[in-house]
């Protein structure tokens, strides 16, 4: 018949290729169909002489469960097992035999599995059997998913849950079966099937669900992200930072602008690629007071001040007492590089944001803001006493160059008494100036181009930006102008900024 045929195709091709190939079959037909030498009978024609009568059954997992079913009774000494059989395959391979059998029963007869009386012996169903037992469940490609993804989540390696079941899925299915005590034969029974069916749907949900609740969470984020302007605190001791956007500029100075540095070149174009906040003024001393009531941290009482004629390292001196008086509204001063660092880790933690210091271009990109002139206001120095605190006639010292204009302070300023820029930045010249992250380079030369900070170079020392009160010239004012002070430097003109950087 069509359905041995395609029966012993599968097991040759099993065989010969070692597993490497395995048939599927898949039969439509609505009548038995049998080759034969000659004239080919149909169905319902006479059988050759002698021959069994031809089964009733359509498919190969038919001829498999027959054989199965048959192989569980041959033993028995129970009339009642092969009229169960009779009862399931009324014209099965083995129909025949057990008539004889339920015969030989209702004569006292001996049926013991050793009788020399018994014709034929329990056939041991080959691999081709088991191969045609899993084609007949009809296993959709679905199905075939769920039970590989029930394979891999019980730790049985199926390899890719894509409905192809090749050698790899037939090793975890033996695998599996010997670990649950079954028969090791790489082909599901039908209940072994729903069994990881049902296991792999399981997987999957889960592994949906999880897949949704990061989407959401993700979503959250998203939401949580300030839009581009928006003003915010993350506590309220925190703080003040705006959101400034994506965008690209040429960092440096061209060779003729007025008051340029050799260091300050080769120009060079940078990208920000993403979005992040900075804070729209610099960290006040309330704002670090709290972090060191909060942690405990111990600052040296010393820093280097401009006093009696003559500027060197003092001792009493201290971010609270710079030697000019502050209010907690005032920028810290009087701070190091690892101080500044070491608040940024805090407010990290503090807040559960990602906080940190400004990059040297991320530095130059908000204070330009789009521009590209010496200052964000355009090239000329003469409004510099509107938009920064720098020295100028109320400081009341000879600063030794022509003072033309009048800030209003001594020196440092209130933050945010001066207006901001066109990314709503105050006090981003000038007050004071603000380490960065990057190491000290004395040129562009090999600097990164995408906004990081560059972390190699004189390491021993760091860039600090922007000019600050003490700075009469107005060179000391502009976007591109940049300096360094060694790591632990203290100095009653030097705070920071800071950055933080958005949830992906």
């Amino acid at each position: 018949s069509v359905t041995d045929m395609l029966t012993s195709v599968t097991a040759t091709v099993l065989e010969r290729t070692a597993e490497r190939q395995e048939p599927w079959v898949n039969l439509s037909l609505t009548r038995k169909f049998y080759f034969a030498p000659g004239e080919a009978p149909f169905a319902g024609t006479a059988s050759a002489p002698g021959a069994l009568p031809a089964p009733s059954h359509e498919s190969a997992a038919l001829v498999a469960a027959d054989r199965v079913f048959w192989e569980s009774i041959s033993g028995s000494g129970d009339a009642a097992d092969f009229e169960a059989y009779l009862e399931a395959f009324p014209s099965g391979l083995y129909a025949r035999l057990a008539h004889n059998r339920l015969a030989r029963l209702g004569n006292g007869g001996d049926i013991s599995p050793s009788s020399s009386s018994d014709p034929v012996p329990a056939p041991v169903p080959s691999d081709a059997d088991h191969a045609a037992l899993e084609s007949g469940l009809g296993l959709g490609r679905a199905a075939r998913v769920a039970l590989q993804s029930g394979l891999n989540s019980l730790g049985f390696d199926a390899g890719p849950a894509d409905g192809a079941v090749g050698p790899r899925t037939r090793r975890a299915i033996s695998s599996w079966q010997s670990a649950k005590g079954y028969e090791a034969t790489k082909y599901l029974t039908r209940e072994q099937a729903e069994t990881l069916i049902a296991v792999g749907r399981e997987a999957r949900e889960r592994e949906a669900a999880a897949v949704r609740e990061r989407a959401e969470r993700e979503a959250a984020e998203r939401e949580r992200i300030p839009a581009v302007g928006d003003v915010f605190r993350d506590c309220s001791r925190c703080p003040e930072m705006v959101a400034v956007p994506s965008g690209d500029f040429m960092m440096g100075s061209p060779p003729w602008e007025e008051g340029r540095q050799a260091e300050e070149g080769p120009r060079h174009r940078v990208t920000i690629g993403s979005p992040f906040a900075v804070g729209v003024h610099e960290v006040t001393r309330g704002e670090f007071g709290h972090f060191i009531s909060s942690t405990g941290r111990s600052m040296e009482n010393s820093c280097r001040t401009w006093e009696s004629g003559e500027i060197k390292n003092r001792s009493g001196r201290s971010w609270r007492n710079p030697g000019f008086s502050q209010t907690d509204s005032h920028p810290v001063v009087c701070v190091s590089w690892k101080d500044a660092r070491a608040y940024v880790q805090w407010l990290s933690r503090e807040t559960g944001e990602s906080y940190r210091l400004l990059s040297e271009s991320e530095w130059e990109y908000v204070a330009r803001a789009g521009t590209s002139t010496r200052y964000w206001w355009g090239n000329s120095s003469s409004f510099r006493c509107r938009y920064a605190n720098n020295a100028d006639a109320s400081s009341g010292v000879d600063w030794g160059v022509d003072v033309d204009c009048d800030d209003g302070y001594s020196r440092t300023s209130p933050v945010g008494s001066f207006e901001g820029n066109s990314f709503g930045l105050r006090d981003i010249y000038g007050n004071v100036w603000e380490w960065v992250r990057d190491c000290w380079n004395d040129s562009y030369a090999g600097a990164p181009s995408d906004g990081r900070a560059w972390e190699s170079g004189d390491c021993s020392s760091h860039v600090v930006r922007g000019g600050s009160w003490f700075n009469g010239n107005p060179g000391d004012l502009r976007s591109a102008l940049r300096a360094w002070h060694i790591t632990g430097f203290r100095d009653y003109d030097i705070g920071f900024r800071v950055a933080r950087t958005f949830a992906p």
